[in-house]
C-alpha cells in the first residue's frame, strides 16, 4: 500500500495550482479579450494571478459568460493559493529553524549525537526509538517529536556546552578523527556524567588518545566494529574446516583501514586449535608499499601470517595483479574492501574473471557496501557487510552497561593476578578497568571477540555461540571441556598464540626484560618454551573463560 507523507503532498499542490492559474487563465483572457488579442498577451496577463494586481484585483465578471468566469476565477484564487503558499513557506521556514533552536536550548535530550559523520543517521533512527534525541552538527535543521537536528553554528565549543548539559548518553563520530577526538574532549569537559562513545576509522587512533582515558569514555574504531562484526556472524574458521583447509586462506582487495582490519581478525580472533597462522594475500595499487609499512611497525610480522602482497586492483582504471602460482591454495573467503560502494560492486565482476583466470572456484566473497538498500546478498556466494545501520547498533552506544564481557573479562583477569604482580609498578594492565587506559580496554574486548573460535575448538555446538553479541552461555551441566582429553591444556595453548598475535600485531617484540616503552616482552616465544608459571597463568585464563560462560 502506497504511503504519502503531508510535505510530499504539499510540495506537489503548489506546482499543480500554479499550472492551473497559467492554463485557466491564459484561456480565460485569450476568450475574454478583443480579436486582436494573441495567445502570448492572454499568458502574460494570466501571470499576474501571482502578483494581486489590477488585471485580478479589478476584475468586473457580471456581463461574462460563466465559462469564462469560471475560467478567470479558478486561475485567480489558485494564483492566491500559490502566493500564500509561498509567504508562508518562508515564514514557516523560519519559525520552524526558531522553534527547533528554542527546544534544542530548553529541552531534555538524553541522548545527543555530535559530528558530520554518515553513520550518526542511522544511529539517530536508532536512538529516537526510544527517547528523544539530539543531533549536533547536522547539515540542516530537521525535527520531529522524538529528534531534533541542527548544524553546529558559530563557536563549536560553545555551542556544544549549551546542548549537552542534560544528556546521559553522547556519540560522537565526525569524518575526521582529529575533529572527532576534539568533539569528544568537548563532551567530556561539558558533561560531567554523561557516558560518551568516540567512534574514530583506525585504532591506530586510539592508542594515540590516551589523554581520553576517562571511565565513561568510550574510544572505538569503525574499522575494528566492521570486521568483527563480520567474522562473528561468518567465522572464516567454520568456512576453513567445511571445505577441509588446514589454514585459513582469505584474499583481501583493497587494503586500506577496514581490509587491514580484517586482516589483524583473522590472525587474533580466528585462530582454533586444528588450524596453522592464517594465510593472508592483498590486492591492492600500493600493495608492496603497505606490506613495507606493516613490517616497519610490526617486527614480528613474519611469525603471525604468511603475507603475499600483489600490486593491482579490478576498478576500470587499474591493472589486475598477475596470475597466480598454478599450485597456489584455494581461497577460504575473500574481501572487497573498496573506498565506494560503486568501486566494490564494479569490480566484482572483474574479480570473478580473474579467479577463473587461476583456476580457482568461487568461495563466498563478502563485500564492504555501506548502503544496506543494495539487496546485494541475494546473489548466492556474496555477502555484503559493514552497512552504517549495522555499525550504530554494533557500537552499544545505546546500552546502560556496554563491554560487558570486556569488562567481566578484567575483573576475573585482576582476581587471578598473583599478588605481587598485583602490586608491581610496571604492570600497567593491574588497574580497575576505570583506570584502564583505551589500548587496554580495546585488548580486553579482543580476548573476550576470540570466545567463539575457543568454543568452536572445544567441539561446543555452533547454535549456541555463533553470532550471539553477548558473551555466550553454555547450557546447564554443560563444560568448555567435555568434547576431548587434554582439551584444557589445548585451549590454554591456544591462548597464548591469541595473546602472542595481539601483542604483536601492537608491535611488540620479544625481549628477556618486559618494557612497556619498547614493546619488549619474554613471554614472546612458542608455548613448549614458557616457565611452567607462565603457562599455568594461560590455562588459568581459559578458566576464567569457561567459569564466565557456564549458566
Amino acid at each position: 500500500m502506497l504511503k504519502f507523507e503531508w510535505k510530499t503532498i504539499l510540495l506537489w499542490l503548489v506546482p499543480s495550482f500554479a499550472i492551473l492559474a497559467i492554463i485557466t487563465g491564459t484561456w480565460g483572457w485569450h476568450l475574454r479579450g478583443s480579436p486582436t488579442t494573441t495567445f502570448d498577451d492572454a499568458l502574460y496577463t494570466s501571470l499576474s494571478a501571482f502578483g494581486l494586481n489590477s488585471s485580478y484585483t479589478n476584475l468586473v465578471l457580471q456581463n461574462e459568460p460563466f465559462h469564462i468566469k469560471a475560467l478567470l476565477q479558478i486561475s485567480r484564487w489558485s494564483g492566491v493559493i500559490v502566493g500564500f503558499s509561498a509567504v508562508f513557506g518562508a515564514l514557516w521556514g523560519l519559525l520552524h529553524a526558531y522553534i527547533s533552536r528554542i527546544r534544542a536550548w530548553t529541552g531534555d535530550f538524553p541522548i545527543v549525537l555530535i559530528g558530520d559523520s554518515d553513520l550518526l543517521l542511522p544511529a539517530l533512527q536508532l536512538a529516537k526509538g526510544d527517547v528523544r534525541t539530539l543531533r549536533l552538527g547536522a547539515k540542516e535543521i530537521h525535527s520531529d517529536l522524538r529528534s531534533i537536528s541542527l548544524p553546529i553554528i558559530g563557536d563549536a565549543e560553545t555551542f556544544v556546552k549549551a546542548h549537552i548539559r542534560t544528556s546521559s548518553k553522547i556519540l560522537v563520530v565526525a569524518n575526521s578523527d582529529s575533529t572527532t577526538l576534539s568533539l569528544a574532549r568537548m563532551a567530556q569537559k561539558h558533561a560531567p556524567t554523561a557516558q560518551i562513545t568516540a567512534i574514530v576509522r583506525s585504532e591506530s587512533v586510539i592508542e594515540a588518545a590516551q589523554t581520553l582515558s576517562d571511565p565513561r569514555i568510550r574510544m572505538l574504531s569503525t574499522c575494528k566494529l566492521v570486521a568483527r562484526a563480520l567474522h562473528r556472524d561468518n567465522p572464516p574458521f567454520m568456512i576453513a574446516k567445511e571445505i577441509g583447509q588446514k589454514n585459513i586462506h582469505a584474499l583481501i582487495v583493497g587494503f586500506g583501514d577496514i581490509g587491514e582490519a580484517i586482516a589483524r581478525d583473522l590472525i587474533v580472533n580466528c585462530q582454533t586449535i586444528d588450524l596453522g597462522i592464517p594465510h593472508i594475500t592483498i590486492i591492492d595499487p600500493l600493495a608492496k608499499t603497505r606490506q613495507r609499512t606493516l613490517e616497519l611497525a610490526i617486527p614480528e610480522f613474519d611469525k603471525t601470517c604468511v603475507f603475499t602482497a600483489l600490486e593491482g586492483g579490478f576498478d576500470v582504471d587499474l591493472e589486475p595483479p598477475s596470475l597466480l602460482k598454478k599450485d597456489s591454495p584455494e581461497f577460504t573467503c575473500i574481501y572487497v574492501c573498496l573506498p565506494s560502494d560503486d568501486a566494490a560492486l564494479a569490480s566484482l565482476g572483474h574479480l570473478s574473471h580473474w579467479l577463473r583466470a587461476n583456476g580457482h572456484k568461487s568461495p563466498k566473497i563478502f563485500v564492504r557496501l555501506r548502503d544496506d538498500n543494495l539487496m546485494v546478498a541475494q546473489v548466492a556466494n556474496i555477502i555484503e557487510f559493514g552497512a552504517f545501520s549495522n555499525l550504530a547498533r554494533e557500537s552499544e552506544f545505546l546500552a546502560d552497561e556496554p563491554d560487558r564481557g570486556a569488562r567481566a573479562y578484567h575483573a576475573a583477569y585482576l582476581k587471578q593476578l598473583k599478588l605481587s604482580e598485583g602490586h608491581n609498578p610496571n604492570n600497567v594492565t593491574a588497574v580497575p578497568w576505570e583506570d584502564l587506559a583505551q589500548t587496554y580496554r580495546s585488548a580486553n574486548r579482543t580476548a573476550i571477540a576470540h570466545v567463539p573460535a575457543k568454543l568452536a575448538s572445544a567441539g561446543i555446538d555452533p547454535t549456541i555461540w555463533l553470532g550471539a553479541r553477548e558473551l555466550p552461555q553454555l547450557p546447564t551441566g554443560m563444560s568448555l571441556y567435555e568434547h576431548g582429553d587434554g582439551m584444557k591444556e589445548k585451549l590454554g595453548r591456544l591462548e597464548h598464540e591469541r595473546w602472542n598475535a595481539e601483542r604483536r600485531l601492537n608491535g611488540w617484540k620479544y625481549g628477556k626484560i618486559k618494557n612497556e616503552s619498547l614493546k619488549t616482552h619474554p613471554a614472546l616465544v612458542e608455548y613448549d618454551e614458557l616457565t611452567e608459571e607462565i603457562q599455568s597463568f594461560d590455562l588459568e585464563l581459559v578458566e576464567m573463560i569457561a567459569q564466565m560462560i557456564k549458566s
